[in-house]
């Protein structure tokens, strides 16, 4: 029993010393947690749907005056995605940035317009109507970036 008495004893000096020797050793500052400077990259996929707003021109084919302008509209569908890439810079709270990102599109649609009463005869439209068909095809954008940090 003396010898584990002896033992607990060696023991508890042992990290009294070890306590102390830590109040003496000098203080470091604490490296930041994190930080907005490094590269990153990501991708997107979704579905797209809208509208298109269209006004088509029926002329004569004889004179080339213009008949009628009927406005409408239909609807236009598709599967969007794409990527973005960017690098950014902190320095102190200041965060700065170059970024790139490009957009595909399958989105389309279709729809019909017709001359109506001005294209009735004696008056010839090269069509009495006219099919429209428009697709997005992507967008593409480059820009600098800059902004604050918020945290701490």
């Amino acid at each position: 029993m003396r010898a584990l008495s002896v033992g607990f004893s060696a023991l508890a000096a042992i990290f009294a010393a070890s306590s102390a020797m830590a109040a003496d050793m000098p203080l470091y500052k604490a490296p930041p947690l994190y930080s907005w400077t490094g590269f990153y990259a990501g991708g997107n996929i979704g579905y797209s749907w809208g509208t298109s707003n269209t006004t088509v021109d029926f002329f004569d084919s004889g004179t080339g005056v213009l008949l009628a302008s009927p406005s409408g509209s239909f609807t236009m569908n598709g599967v969007i995605g794409g990527g973005q890439a960017g690098y950014n810079w902190q320095t102190g709270k200041w965060v700065w940035g170059l970024e790139a990102d490009i957009q595909a599109s399958g989105q389309q649609g279709s729809g019909t317009f017709a001359c109506g009463p001005a294209c009735a005869p004696p008056r010839a439209c090269l069509a009495g109507e006219q099919p429209i068909r428009a697709h997005l095809r992507g967008v593409d954008r480059k820009e600098a970036l800059s902004g604050v940090r918020a945290t701490r």
